[in-house]
């Protein structure tokens, strides 16, 4: 029986000037079976499917994990104590700017305003009573002086009772959702004891860490997307709000917001992101699938069609975007790179094309 000898692919590029690196080496497969006793070898030309390359754009990506956060998450405290006499929101509820929440002790504080009213009025008759008797000389200026200060010291006592009373009317200071509930309808509450947590759904933003090498790409303004695994078969645009200036130091990166818009409130606080961003961008590049993509002794090289022949093209790959790769070098558009078939092919071999792709 007659042996087909092993080939070894051993040649020397020259590209521009420069030498490219011998893709030699290979081993390849015997390429034809043994001759029956009848009759001579017959070696059969292979059957490759090959596609036209094109020029496009390629971005190199970063993708980071991160979690979903609410735009504003406000905890209203009381600002005066006392009972509860009034709840006008539940929780769930949504609330605008400056709408109501609480009111506490509000009887007790219309109360103190009336006499607070009354004490200045009064004060202020006698204030008015001592300076017509001081015209007539009836009155000493130590009882004017007196009277004035009574009546100033009325007139800050009612300007209290209103501060108070302002300050028992609990308001939302931004538009939001109640997300809980502290204290119930006559409770006893504190100053600086919490009522209400609110947060700001329309707009959420997505906390990642920037590892530091790469936290220099970008800028407040760039763009993003988010992909969430909770919402299955959506993307949705983003921008960078926030880059800390300092790291972390618990774990060495740069926390930065990316501001989501919501309307429709789907993406809840809590849940996982991923986020994309792009480093930089580059156009009329050449990409190939990376199954294509084969490598010997570091070397890496694709196969192409030419006329009827297969030809070794070494190449540099440079971005990696999902499944195909960039050639910064070696190839061109308009090449007929072989993307089925290659493995068992080399320089110069005879090829039939059964298919082109797209």
């Amino acid at each position: 029986m007659r042996i087909v000898t092993t080939f070894v692919l051993c040649g020397l590029i020259i590209l521009g000037g420069y030498a490219v690196t011998t893709v030699a080496s290979r081993i390849r497969a015997s390429r034809a079976e043994a001759a029956t006793a009848a009759g001579p070898a017959h070696e059969r030309v292979p059957s490759v499917k090959v596609r036209t390359l094109k020029a496009c754009t390629v971005e190199d990506r970063l993708i980071l994990t991160g979690g979903v956060l609410p735009w504003e998450d406000i905890l209203v405290s009381a600002e005066t104590g006392g009972k509860i006499d009034w709840q006008g929101v539940k929780e769930g509820d949504r609330v605008e700017a400056g709408q109501e929440l609480v009111r506490i002790d509000m009887r007790l504080l219309n109360a103190h305003l009336d006499q607070a009213r009354a004490q200045e009025k009064l004060a202020a008759q006698e204030l008015q009573r001592i300076q017509s008797l001081a015209e007539k000389g009836v009155a000493t200026a130590q009882a004017s002086d007196k009277v004035s200060a009574d009546k100033e010291m009325a007139a800050a006592n009612l300007r209290l009772v209103e501060i108070q009373l302002q300050k028992s009317v609990v308001t939302a200071p931004i538009r939001g959702i109640v997300d809980r509930l502290f204290k119930d309808k006559d409770e006893f509450v504190d100053t600086g004891m919490p009522l209400v947590r609110l947060v700001e759904m329309d707009k959420v933003k997505v906390s990642v860490g920037v590892p530091e090498r790469e936290v220099g790409n970008f800028a407040p303004g760039a763009t993003a997307i988010v992909i969430l695994d909770a919402i299955e078969g959506r993307e949705f645009n983003g921008s960078i709000h926030k880059i800390a200036t300092t790291a972390d130091p618990s774990t060495l990166t740069f926390v930065t917001e990316i501001a989501v818009d919501n309307p429709e409130g789907i993406i809840k606080p809590g849940m996982i992101a991923r986020v994309r961003l792009v480093r930089r961008v580059c156009p009329d590049s050449v990409t190939v699938p990376i199954f294509s993509v084969m490598t010997v002794e570091n070397q890496r090289f694709v196969m192409v069609e030419d006329s009827g022949v297969a030809h070794v093209r070494p190449i540099e790959i440079g971005i990696i975007q999902d499944d195909v790769v960039q050639a910064v070098t070696g190839l061109k558009p308009g090449d007929r790179l072989i993307v089925s078939g290659q493995r068992e092919l080399i320089e110069g071999d005879p090829v039939q094309v059964s298919e082109v792709l797209d």
